[in-house]
């Protein structure tokens, strides 16, 4: 049995991705800057913000742990051009070098569609170049290749788990899916594009098995992690409207799409099938299915 780090571990993607490990029979030491208040009593939880070094430096000395998982950073709304990337690339970075310090072996880092170029269309691992267009892709970036090529001086292995687009329960309600999920089900409007943009969308517990496979394996380098194969967000939303019993609620056209928009985001997932051994994810429509119905058991749902 591991013991693993994970960070982020309250967030929309460590939530999942910690039950994956436990289930794995890891021990889980999870950091984030509040402990959940119906977390697993499997979960060793510590409240600790990244940007605290010296408590950091000190709660890896008393863990020391054999593997890691660092998922957290700031994702508020505006997080793509935020200059908040900047302190989160560099506790980012002293994390990687304190993982070292204490003998951890391997860290999976999350990494994201973000860094690719995206006119590339379909983005593979060490293939497609990267060419981030926000300051969130360049600073992902910047740390997953400082700390890939420092993993020999470091004697650690490093893998980065590039997650693209995803959704499920618990996702903050301004992302799309979210969104349109909570506008249908309060009886309002969906405003959509006309949707004609393709993109690779991932349930949420699909992204943490991947996760968690990742940190389980001895793969390095960037792996893709995402379905495999591209929805336009036209069908997507129509979808949604379907589940919820409200087609005529899905207002596509009714936004302008934005300017320079990639009309296709798509992964090749051959990696993480071939080499990680992920099976396949959980049916489009399913996913949508459990989405939908996981916002009708919140209270009070709206739009917003």
């Amino acid at each position: 049995m591991s013991t693993v780090l994970v960070t982020g571990a309250s967030g929309f993607i460590g939530r999942p991705t910690v039950t994956r490990l436990l289930d794995a029979g890891h021990q889980v030491h999870a950091v984030a800057r509040r402990q959940p208040a119906a977390g697993d009593p499997r979960v060793h939880w510590h409240e600790l913000d990244l940007h605290e070094h010296d408590r950091l430096v000190a709660l890896l000395a008393a863990v020391a742990p054999d593997r890691a998982l660092h998922l957290a950073w700031d994702v508020s709304p505006g997080f793509a051009h935020s200059s908040e990337n900047l302190p989160w690339a560099a506790s980012s970075l002293r994390l990687v070098h304190a993982l070292s310090e204490v003998g951890c072996r391997r860290l999976v880092t999350a990494g994201t569609c973000f860094e690719y170029d995206w006119t590339a269309g379909v983005c593979r691992e060490d293939d497609t170049p990267t060419l981030p267009s926000s300051l969130y892709g360049t600073a992902k970036l910047a740390v997953n290749t400082t700390a890939r090529a420092a993993s020999a001086a470091l004697e650690m292995e490093i893998a980065i788990g590039r997650v693209f687009f995803l959704f499920g329960p618990g996702e903050p309600p301004g992302k799309l899916v979210a969104h349109v999920v909570r506008s249908v089900l309060a009886g309002e409007r969906a405003a959509c594009t006309s949707g004609e943009q393709v993109r690779d969308y991932l349930y949420v517990d699909d992204v943490a098995a991947g996760l968690a496979a990742l940190v389980d394996s001895e793969v390095t380098g960037p792996v893709n992690i995402a379905r495999g194969e591209g929805v336009r967000i036209a069908d997507l939303v129509t979808l949604i409207g379907q589940v919820a019993g409200r087609p005529e609620l899905i207002g596509l056209g009714d936004r302008e799409t934005p300017a320079g928009e990639p009309p296709v985001i798509v992964a090749d997932t051959a990696r993480l099938r071939d080499e990680v051994g992920v099976a396949d994810p959980l049916p489009l429509a399913e996913a949508i299915e459990r989405t939908v119905a996981w916002w009708r058991r919140q209270p009070a749902v709206t739009a917003g």
